[in-house]
């Protein structure tokens, strides 16, 4: 029997765990992923990838050796497909299990990627896939690696490249960075310091961080891609005249974050828009966690995008020591807010989403990849009803196989631009269980669910 599950097991998860389990709470920790430490602590296998190590990467063992020393018990490899008050579904390893529990969500976020011509080359991934193949196999994407988009995200990703060997072509960051970026850096001293080292290591290889640039379209090349590059406004439209072109053999993307709240959702929490990230999240408590359903807390970049590691590791502790205190009572308060929140204010204000971006995306590129649909079709749907689940409906875009988690955001950008409408008004997908693909077998064993 389990007091509190918790899914998700980065630094939110893992943090959350272990405070309610030090605290007497009956804790399952579980993650889809074969090793604990979600993105930012990604853990190494083998030799080539404990080569390049980072700071990270050490932090996350010592998280999930904290956990182990906490009791908490952990389910790698696990997938929490459905939730409903009080109760969690998982598919563990092919075997279903119902657990009738509290349910605190540590589900982090999916990167934002504004589709643009040329996306679905072979050789053009998101940063984070780019990261992880770093940190897990110690391997670059390939030998000469152009990194683009928004965020400071943009910066550990191409300082783990040249780690790893790559020769970085460029860092092409759409924001004119100015006084928001560098009162967001000053919030913290440790954040300040990391990203130092990380344009130290920038400088040394001589790699070019420009600022107010972009990717707009990239193509097959004679030896890899080539990838067409310009200046843009400080609203995010191109500016004519000011381009150049880029040849690589791999091209790494990421325009920020869009919360990871399903599972939240179908557990009965409300969620909050958030007009800097043009997104949904968790409405959580920002001090506990506490979600607006009975016996459901939530941490993490499911609630803030820009939460960062540190912020969701401090948000994680103190949504489990809440859970805690409500379920078997006599748990110490949470820790008050702090610095960090205070970063990822700021960050937020530093790198909000343009919706401008979506220029970039001209009718004939797809934009759900599940579906193969384009970004013409979205338009012609939203024209006619500017709604996402009208025009899901009408074109099948998010019905694939990640259920909208790729393409929900730039659906909602391309159907609110289409029906001049501001992007809150144009709703989101619906969360719906399944949420990964899942066996029915597993459906039909859920039918009759077991308490775990």
């Amino acid at each position: 029997m389990s007091d509190l599950v918790v899914v998700g097991g980065g630094p939110a998860g893992l943090a959350a765990a272990t405070a309610a389990s030090d605290a007497g709470l009956a804790t399952l920790l579980v993650d889809e992923n074969g090793r604990l430490g979600g993105q930012y602590y990604r853990q190494p296998r083998g030799d080539g990838a404990s080569a390049v190590m980072d700071r990270s990467s050490r932090s996350g063992a010592s998280a999930i050796a904290a956990l182990r020393e906490s009791g908490a018990r952990a389910m790698p490899a696990a997938t929490a497909y459905g939730a409903a008050p009080g109760r969690v579904e998982i598919d563990e390893r092919g075997e279903q299990r119902t657990i009738d529990s509290a349910l605190l969500v540590a589900t982090g976020a999916t990167e934002r990627v504004v589709p643009l011509p040329g996306w679905t080359l072979p050789g053009v991934v998101t940063c984070g896939a780019a990261q992880s193949l770093v940190k897990m196999h110690g391997e670059p994407v390939g030998r000469r690696v152009l990194v683009a988009g928004s965020g400071p995200f943009l910066l550990p990703v191409a300082a783990a490249l040249i780690r790893a060997g790559a020769e970085v072509a460029g860092v092409l960051e759409a924001q004119r960075l100015g006084r928001r970026a560098i009162a967001a850096a000053c919030s913290s001293p440790d954040v300040l310091r990391e990203a130092a080292g990380h344009l130290w290591a920038l400088a040394a290889a001589r790699v070019r961080l420009r600022a107010g640039w972009a990717v707009f379209e990239i193509r097959e090349g004679t030896r890899g891609l080539r990838a067409e590059i310009g200046r843009l406004d400080r609203e995010g439209r191109r500016v004519p005249g000011e381009t150049a072109s880029v040849d690589c053999d791999a091209v790494c993307l990421s325009d920020g974050f869009v919360p990871s709240v399903e599972l939240a959702e179908l557990a009965g929490a409300s969620l909050r828009f958030q007009p800097r990230s043009r997104t949904w999240g968790v409405a959580a408590d920002p001090v506990s966690g506490a979600t607006t359903a009975g016996r459901v807390w939530a941490a993490g970049a499911c609630a803030e995008p820009w939460s960062g590691a540190r912020l969701s590791a401090a948000a994680g502790q103190a949504a489990g020591l809440a859970a805690a205190r409500e379920i078997a009572g006599g748990a110490a308060d949470p820790p008050a807010a702090g610095r960090e929140e205070r970063l990822s204010r700021r960050l937020s204000l530093a790198f909000p989403t343009r919706p401008a971006w979506y220029e970039r995306t001209s009718d004939d590129v797809v934009v759900c990849r599940c579906e193969n649909v384009t970004a013409g079709e979205i338009r012609d749907a939203a024209r006619r009803a500017p709604d996402v689940s009208a025009v899901k409906r009408a074109t099948r875009a998010g019905m694939g196989l990640c259920q909208g988690r790729t393409c929900q955001a730039a659906v909602a950008e391309l159907t609110a631009a289409a029906g001049g409408l501001p992007i809150e008004s144009v709703g989101r997908f619906t969360s719906r269980s399944p949420l990964r693909p899942t066996s029915l077998e597993i459906l039909a064993a859920g039918a009759m669910p077991n308490a775990g």
